[in-house]
């Protein structure tokens, strides 16, 4: 185990990309500091690998864990066989496949993380791997997500907005490789979707922000 350290905090994706650049292994999995793999996860991850060498990227199946300790598998998840990268890709835009996956350490490293903004730049590169992928399939090793009431996603801070700069940045990046036009309206239509989410987030929460926050 070799520990690495910053003199200051520099965000997840920063973290992430200096990973990348000192790993020496031939697969990569990234696991957040308050979640957990499951005991035959990587084993289960690696023999996908080992199965099928057109194989870039394993996702992993999903179940989270509430504040008060429930466990479940996220809603609208389904299961997938071996699928291409760009049906992946659509798929990952609601949801409907677990961001959580590992891939050969040489493929993530054409694709380091976006660090365009602190948070949520993880979402893009997560999507770009995907969409880069030959072939994707599911494993049945499991990642544990825990919902933790104080992080940006879930939490009432300004920070859960600037996802939405997130995704223009990926809609910037799909727009200037051309082509895929089907590609790029559904990412489109995703990012028109999560401006109306926003603002219905903001209406409710609008009360609780300072005026500084508001603007």
């Amino acid at each position: 185990i070799r520990l690495h350290r910053f003199e200051e905090n520099g965000g997840v994706q920063r973290s992430r990309n200096h990973a990348l650049n000192t790993a020496r292994g031939e697969f990569i999995f990234f696991v957040d500091d308050d979640d957990w793999l499951g005991t035959d996860c990587v084993e289960l991850c690696i023999q996908r690998f080992t199965e099928d060498e057109t194989i870039d990227c394993v996702v992993l199946s999903e179940i989270r864990q509430a504040p008060d300790g429930r466990q479940y598998e996220p809603s609208g998840q389904q299961k997938i066989g071996k699928i291409t990268g760009e049906e992946a890709f659509l798929l990952s835009l609601p949801w409907r496949i677990s961001g959580n996956f590992c891939v050969r350490t040489e493929f993530q490293k054409q694709h380091p993380y976006d660090n365009s903004c602190r948070y949520f730049g993880d979402e893009n590169t997560g999507r770009m791997t995907l969409l880069s992928s030959k072939y994707v399939v599911q494993s049945e090793g499991t990642y544990y997500y825990r919902m933790t009431e104080d992080s940006v996603c879930h939490s009432k801070s300004i920070g859960h907005y600037s996802r939405l700069h997130v995704q223009r940045v990926l809609a910037d990046t799909l727009r200037t490789m051309g082509g895929q036009l089907h590609l790029r309206k559904a990412y489109e239509t995703f990012c028109w979707e999560n401006i109306i989410h926003a603002y219905m987030r903001y209406y409710k929460e609008r009360g609780e922000m300072s005026a500084a926050m508001r603007h």
